[in-house]
Order: structure tokens, then C-alpha cells, then sequence
């Protein structure tokens, strides 16, 4: 008879444990899924720059020249501020080029 009630308790304690072991397993799927959905970004890809070159034709600037000449006219020039030695700026060497033509320093004195 003893042994029937310690085996008995064997298997409850033995339920018991699977029990709670299946519910941990449960328990952490839960917070990796969580955890996935709340790392998942709910913005929607960028899409293609369609139509990119025929805005560049249809846009022109002030003087009536078309954006897309400008630009490739202007590609030659920066083109030649990059240097593989200097690591500074590309901004500072363009504004060190620049000519400022019209402008008027008041005289040191």
C-alpha cells in the first residue's frame, strides 16, 4: 500500500513538473514573438525613384537652363574637389574655390 501512494505521488509530482516546463516553454515563445513584433518596423519600404531624369528635364532654374545639364555640367567640378589624400570636408574645399565677386571688405584699420 505504501508503495502504490509513493509511486502515486512519484507520478503526480512527475505531471506536475512537465506541467510547469511546458509552461515556461509556452511563457518564452511568448516574449520572443513579442519581442520580434515590437522590433518589426511598420514603416513600408521606400519606393523606386521613378520618373527621377524627366523631373530633371521638366525643372529648370532661373535663367531657363534645365536642372539635369546643370547637374551634369557641374559633375566635372566636383568631381575634381575630391582628393584620396585630404580627408577633410568636400564643403571646404568648394567654398575655398568660390569666388566672391562683388563683395566688399570694409577696410582694416
Amino acid at each position: 500500500m505504501i508503495i502504490v501512494l509513493v509511486l502515486v505521488v512519484a507520478l503526480a509530482g512527475a505531471g506536475v513538473g512537465a506541467l510547469v516546463t511546458m509552461s515556461k516553454k509556452k511563457a518564452a515563445a511568448a516574449a520572443a514573438e513579442l519581442e520580434a513584433n515590437r522590433n518589426r518596423s511598420t514603416i513600408a519600404p521606400a519606393a523606386p525613384m521613378i520618373g527621377l531624369e524627366s523631373a530633371l528635364d521638366q525643372a529648370m532654374d532661373r535663367s531657363g537652363r534645365k536642372m539635369r545639364d546643370k547637374i551634369e555640367a557641374e559633375a566635372e567640378i566636383v568631381d575634381g574637389l575630391k582628393s584620396s589624400d585630404d580627408t577633410g570636408p568636400i564643403l571646404r574645399r568648394a567654398l575655398d574655390r568660390v569666388e566672391h565677386t562683388g563683395e566688399q571688405h570694409p577696410p582694416a584699420g
